[in-house]
């Protein structure tokens, strides 16, 4: 779809897309590598590796935690929130959301379109799985939830003051948490790092 487009149809698109994004990013689009933005909320709870985009999602908690990545994945795909479509997205997203609509014809066409830089969003994580890889999100341990959260049942107020588990996450990786609301898993939480 998108490789057919005229000249002035890509050029329209690209005004478009322009529109869409934070004010924080319009400002530095097109600009140097020195001067690339990252996700403001984050800039303050850890460093930001050069060239790599946080990204985050809570959606609503089920069992299947593969199903709700997929449903994610589509959803966001649907709705335009990937690089190329939008090069920089501001998180969290919500109803709010800029969404201007997929510009390519599946998922797997947008991540060839994305390049090295990857889609910068939930696309890029296309399974769930044990062990850290690139495109898969894993569970972070229980360990490891209670050295950031003191419990091993976050709330979402928790993930969101205290996101210091991107430290640990590697570009083109993810990670997965059940996000509970008194005493029961209420969402899921998926994060992870762009490409380049």
């Amino acid at each position: 779809m998108g490789r057919f487009l005229s000249q002035e149809t890509k050029l329209k698109n690209r005004q478009r897309r322009r529109s869409y994004l934070h004010p924080d990013h319009a400002r530095w689009y097109g600009l140097g590598l020195d001067q690339r933005p990252c996700v403001p909320k984050l800039q303050d709870t850890r460093s930001v590796i050069v060239g790599a985009h946080p990204y985050y999602y809570f959606v609503k908690y089920q069992a299947d935690v593969d199903k709700a990545l997929q449903e994610l994945r589509n959803r966001e795909f649907a709705a335009g929130r990937y690089n190329p479509v939008m090069p920089f997205l501001d998180f969290p997203i919500d109803a709010n959301s800029p969404a201007p609509g997929a510009e390519h014809d599946s998922i797997e066409e947008a991540m060839e379109a994305s390049d090295a830089d990857g889609t910068r969003s939930i696309l890029d994580l296309q399974t769930i799985g044990d062990e850290p890889d690139f495109c898969v999100a894993c569970r972070v341990s229980d360990d490891r939830l209670l050295d950031l959260f003191g419990t091993t049942q976050p709330t979402r107020e928790m993930i969101d003051e205290n996101m210091e588990f991107f430290e640990e996450v590697e570009r083109g990786q993810g990670i997965y948490m059940i996000v509970y609301k008194d005493g029961k898993p209420s969402e899921l939480f998926f994060a992870g790092y762009s490409f380049d």
